[in-house]
């Protein structure tokens, strides 16, 4: 059940509502990191989509910290050449950290 509240709140976002998707992933990302834990990498893929979505509705701000945590524990838990740890470290390019 939360994979599918994760993917449906991802689509919503591309769809074309992008405020949508980030309330969706605002209500998810605490009950992901309860159920699984705060290092487990579905809960990371949340946090880097909540990340993400805060980034597209216009807060930068806001995103930048969420995005260099998600970085940060991608690094420990998936290791620095994973798939995904890589597609964070773009993410935070694109917000122009380098």
């Amino acid at each position: 059940m939360l994979t599918t509240r994760h993917e449906y709140a991802k689509w919503i976002g591309e769809a074309g509502a992008p405020d949508k998707a980030l309330a969706m992933l605002h209500d998810l990302w605490p009950v992901r990191k309860e159920v699984q834990g705060v290092h487990h990498p579905r809960t990371l893929l949340t946090q880097h989509e909540l990340g993400r979505w805060t980034a597209v509705t216009g807060d930068r701000n806001a995103a930048l910290p969420i995005v260099q945590d998600v970085l940060h524990a991608r690094d420990r838990v998936l290791g620095p050449n994973h798939p995904h740890t890589r597609l964070t470290r773009d993410l935070l390019t694109g917000l122009g950290v380098r």
